[in-house]
């Protein structure tokens, strides 16, 4: 039985050659300390998208990102929103489909901008994207993902971590039996 929890992921594309980076230290696709904070979360997100575009040798202006249209994303949409005004990024906003937009970005998604998907998505659909990230990984597809609490972000207007790792208790139970070896890394964020 899958978890009935959400992740938030970062899928996207990198040349071979630059794809060991990533796996020495991974994209963190939080949700970081001070999240519900514009100003607090402008610089997470500029590192993550800046590292993605300097490995593929382009400028923000040359990248889509991709998230849902949720009230938790709502903080993310500022930032995202700030550096499409500031710097050309193209910012699409979906109502449901994340499966499908991540695999294109970890595929490199054809088309005249670098796609990423960087947002919350079901965790069965996250976990699936990141084995097929690792499918495609020689050809540069990468992913990153973290466990969030279905309980915390049901009624959650940001990604506080203070919501995200609410975990009720049934959502720990299932964590503890279905990873026993990392399940309290998970619970913590």
């Amino acid at each position: 039985k899958a978890p009935d929890v959400y992740a938030v992921l970062i899928a996207a594309h990198v040349p071979s050659e630059k794809r060991t980076d990533f796996e020495r230290e991974p994209l963190d696709p939080g949700p970081y300390e001070g999240e519900e904070n514009v100003d607090v979360l402008r610089p997470y997100v500029i590192r993550q998208l800046t590292r993605i575009a300097q490995a593929n040798n382009i400028d923000l202006g040359r990248m889509e990102v991709v998230l849902l249209n949720r009230d938790r994303e709502s903080v993310r949409v500022k930032v995202f929103k700030e550096l499409e005004r500031a710097n050309g990024l193209k910012v699409t906003i979906i109502e449901d489909g994340t499966f499908n937009h991540a695999v294109k970005a970890s595929l490199g998604g054809k088309g005249e901008r670098l796609k990423v998907f960087f947002g919350t998505s079901g965790a069965p659909e996250a976990f699936s994207n990141v084995i097929i990230a690792k499918m495609f990984r020689e050809d540069g597809a990468i992913a990153s993902l973290r466990v969030l609490s279905h309980a915390g972000l049901k009624q959650a207007k940001n990604l506080s971590r203070s919501t995200s790792y609410n975990f009720s208790e049934s959502e720990q139970k299932i964590m503890k039996e279905l990873r026993p070896q990392d399940f309290e890394a998970i619970l913590a964020g």
